[in-house]
């Protein structure tokens, strides 16, 4: 069995971020129940059993050694061992949001897309930056951070600066990849239809060429995707020497019809957002909530305005009437509704078509005015 350490342990990390008063050779001790404990060089002033229940421990990533309060004596600068540990935690979370961001595929994109890719880096920035426990230890405004741990954090800051820089977004590209991602996924159920009664295996290898061309700009053709080397599974199965398959030609064409038909609906929509805020731990239906974050405009406690390529929020719906199926949670990002063509307002004029709409609560009941329809309230500060 392989038994290769796959995580960083905590001493580990903290040495790599540089915390100051760290010992160069911590003391390793493994209890009765087998769990690796590091403690100070030095000696640890829990020692007797009585002492040991109340020890400040934390335990480290899985496989890895935990770590003793003792350790870090000459790290505490008048902090509890307590409070050191406990303001571990949120610095954990950032690095693993960092690591998940940077260096990992959370949204298995393979390589495809490189703007949602970068796009990743800055939404999970954003939400690491404003989460509940984290909030203002990125940008060191969080005064009740140990000042050796806001050193910890001050070297996460400068590194995933580096990273938002390295990861610069182009508006006019993004938008090309959002609407290529939400067209290939629309594009699955479309290759099922019209291959519906072909064998297996073939109906597969389709999938997966209009997948492959549509994770790539469009330069080329579906049939000149068919004739690469992309396309030899697709040939080898529409090609069967022996029980012939039915794939005819013409059916690359109808696919290839239909992808651009669903791409050249890429007019902006405005839209309604509920539950606008989105959470960077929600990917298993995909970088959805990315998408949302990114298109967000104007928002209000659990209310916003968004928007949103037509194609784009097809695609939104569709997987909402796929999930009723399966649950009854929100989806991921809220709901997103079309309100009307988008007229591209400001920044100013989305807040404002907002804040019209919002303030029509209070007319009451029986007269709530004109700008209960949010379509009359984006309209109204087009013209403002």
């Amino acid at each position: 069995m392989d038994t290769e350490q796959t995580h960083e342990s905590l001493y580990e990390w903290l040495k790599r971020r540089g915390l100051p008063g760290l010992p160069a050779e911590p003391r390793h001790q493994t209890s009765a129940q087998g769990e690796g404990v590091l403690h100070h060089p030095n000696g640890c002033h829990y020692q007797e059993w009585s002492d040991l229940m109340y020890a400040e421990r934390r335990p480290g990533p899985e496989g890895t050694p935990g770590v003793c309060g003792c350790l870090f004596r000459d790290s505490l600068q008048g902090t509890t061992e307590k409070e050191f540990l406990r303001q571990l935690g949120p610095l954990m979370d950032l690095e693993s949001v960092f690591q998940r961001s940077v260096h990992q595929d959370p949204y298995r994109l393979n390589g495809a897309f490189p703007q949602l890719r970068a796009l990743t880096v800055h939404h999970h920035r954003r939400y690491a930056e404003n989460g509940y426990l984290s909030r203002g230890i990125l940008d060191g405004t969080c005064r009740t951070t140990p000042p050796a741990l806001r050193q910890v954090g001050e070297h996460l800051a400068r590194e995933w600066d580096a990273a938002i820089t390295a990861n610069p977004l182009d508006q006019a590209l993004l938008n090309e990849e959002i609407v290529r991602y939400a067209v290939r996924y629309l594009m699955s159920r479309t290759v099922l239809e019209k291959t519906a009664g072909l064998q297996l295996p073939l109906m597969n290898a389709l999938q997966d060429i209009v997948w492959q061309w549509l994770s790539r700009p469009l330069d080329g053709t579906l049939l000149e995707e068919y004739f690469s080397e992309r396309g030899d599974t697709l040939r080898k199965h529409a090609c069967h020497p022996l029980t012939g398959s039915r794939f005819r030609m013409k059916l690359l064409d109808e696919l290839q019809e239909d992808a651009l038909a669903m791409l050249g609906r890429d007019a902006m929509m405005a839209c309604h957002l509920g539950g606008p805020e989105t959470k960077v731990f929600e990917v298993d239906e995909g970088i959805r909530p990315v998408i949302v974050w990114n298109g967000i405009r104007a928002k209000r406690n659990s209310t916003g305005l968004g928007e949103y390529p037509q194609i784009v929020c097809e695609w939104f719906s569709r997987q909402d009437t796929e999930r009723k199926r399966r649950s009854m949670h929100a989806p991921p990002g809220g709901a997103v509704i079309p309100i009307c063509d988008s007229p591209g307002l400001d920044q100013l004029q989305w807040e404002t078509a907002l804040l019209l709409w919002d303030e029509s609560f209070n007319n009451g009941k029986d007269d709530p005015g004109p700008y209960r329809s949010q379509k009359t309230a984006i309209i109204t500060a087009a013209n403002l």
